[in-house]
């Protein structure tokens, strides 16, 4: 049965104790990511077979709690002032970049 993007999760389960996470999830960029590591790196990720659900997308592996990271984006300062100066200051390095690339 086809599931709503309402029920297409991504569930992690770790605690202290353990060094690993275990993630379920149906998110098709993470699954992708998720696969080519455990090609990579076998040793510490790892496919777990009895969470899969093909039906759906659904894929489950699991990996060191070292790799679950929170990186919030970072929040600018600059002014618009400054943004535009730098913009500017991009602006001139490109044509500059270009006019040498030309003259190769």
């Amino acid at each position: 049965m086809k599931m709503t993007l309402d029920e297409r999760e991504t569930n992690l389960f770790f605690n202290e104790r353990d060094k690993t996470v275990q993630i379920v999830s149906y998110d098709k960029r993470l699954n992708k990511r998720l696969r080519n590591l455990a090609q990579l790196r076998p040793k510490e990720c790892k496919p777990i077979p009895y969470y899969f659900d093909d039906e759906n997308g659904a894929e489950s592996y699991s990996f060191p709690s070292t790799w679950l990271k929170i990186n919030p984006p970072k929040v600018s300062t600059m002014t618009a002032e400054e943004r535009e100066k730098k913009a500017e200051l991009m602006r001139a390095m490109n044509k500059q970049k270009k006019e040498r690339e030309v003259e190769e």
